[in-house]
């Protein structure tokens, strides 16, 4: 529902017709949704999958300590499962920063096009 009401707002800016004879094209702005709905997305999935990762290192932490319980087999395939999820979970970390970064750049855009619309 959100995307539809996105997409019809960003189609606002593009078109010009007799309802909007007063609104310019805006392309700019358009592209500029865009650009925001498409790192939106990527937010959304790569948080997904950091949530993911989160869960398969406390499933393998949980495993590791079982195993230690049990006997000491398997210790170091455990470590190094354990290692390589942290190490995942390190670099979804800094993508979904970069990620927001972009965000908050669009989001600035915007709010430098709205304040020059204001002063019009």
């Amino acid at each position: 529902v959100l995307s539809d009401t996105i997409n019809t707002v960003k189609t606002s800016f593009i078109t010009n017709d007799d309802t909007q004879q007063q609104q310019p094209n805006r392309r700019d702005i358009a592209n500029f949704i865009s650009q925001l709905q498409k790192s939106e997305g990527e937010k959304l999935n790569l948080t997904a999958a950091l949530h993911l990762e989160r869960l398969r290192l406390r499933n393998s932490q949980l495993e590791k300590e079982m195993s230690l319980s049990d006997d000491r087999s398997g210790s170091a395939s455990a470590d190094r499962t354990v290692a390589l999820l942290k190490d995942g979970i390190r670099t979804l970390e800094q993508k979904i920063g970069s990620v927001v970064e972009k965000i908050n750049e669009v989001l600035e855009e915007l709010r430098c096009v709205a304040a020059d619309e204001s002063e019009e």
